[in-house]
């Protein structure tokens, strides 16, 4: 029983290997946010299994379900850590989709990849047009009006076949785009990569994007700055 009108949603479909350290602390911030927290951790639809992508990200548009309940949801990923006493994103404008831009100005060879990448997407599920502002999709707010853009109306066989290295990403891309859909960049305070200089204790959210082997060991370090102070007893999840 939804006990607010927005919800904090994580997908963690299969292990969380990182449930021990960010299960508990997205639940106080949820919880100071006013909003619920909730873990999609099973398969609506089963997906393609292959060595070449871990096709469980598929699984995050599986969120779609909730808008029935809830009327804003902020989707995140397992590799993700709130900050104590941070700002709420969900004081936003309701009238946008708010995700983090990649690339930009500030680093043009990632844009250039991310442009190569969206371009590639279109060829197989059609031209949409250009994009300068192609979003990072591990943390998304949305609103019910907008909650079409978790449909994932492709077969087994498309999903398959959409090339390049972020296929959930870029087919959410260009799925924005398709239904011509307004979106506004979260900028590093809503969704911190490892790169940016943007001080953490400033951020909302420290996501842990990149590299697998170094995630773990960066998010126990923030752990231990930022919650372990706070839990005390409660210690990890």
């Amino acid at each position: 029983m939804p006990q607010s009108s927005s919800a904090v949603v994580m997908v963690a479909v299969g292990e969380n290997r990182f449930a021990d350290l960010n299960l508990a602390p997205w639940r106080t911030v949820s919880d100071s946010w006013g909003v619920d927290f909730l873990i999609i951790d099973r398969a609506s639809r089963e997906v393609p299994t292959r060595s070449d992508y871990n096709w469980r990200a598929f699984h995050k548009f599986d969120v779609l379900d909730l808008f029935s309940s809830y009327s804003r949801i902020l989707r995140i990923d397992a590799d993700t850590l709130p900050v104590p006493g941070s700002r709420s994103p969900f004081g936003l404008s309701e009238k946008a989709i708010w995700a983090r831009r990649e690339g930009g100005i500030l680093d043009r060879t990632l844009a250039k990849k991310r442009r190569k990448e969206f371009s590639r997407v279109q060829e197989i599920l059609g031209n949409v047009g250009h994009t300068d502002h192609y979003f990072n999709s591990g943390v998304v707010l949305c609103g019910r009006d907008d909650a079409e853009i978790f449909r994932l109306d492709l077969s087994d066989q498309e999903l398959v076949e959409l090339p390049g290295q972020f296929k959930e990403q870029s087919y959410l891309n260009w799925r924005i785009r398709q239904l011509n859909l307004p979106l506004r960049d979260f900028g590093p305070r809503f969704n911190r990569f490892p790169k940016d200089s943007f001080p953490k204790h400033k951020a909302s959210i420290l996501h842990y994007a990149g590299r697998q082997e170094t995630k773990q060991e960066a998010m126990e370090a923030d752990f231990l700055t930022f919650w372990s102070p706070l839990l005390g007893s409660q210690g990890r999840n």
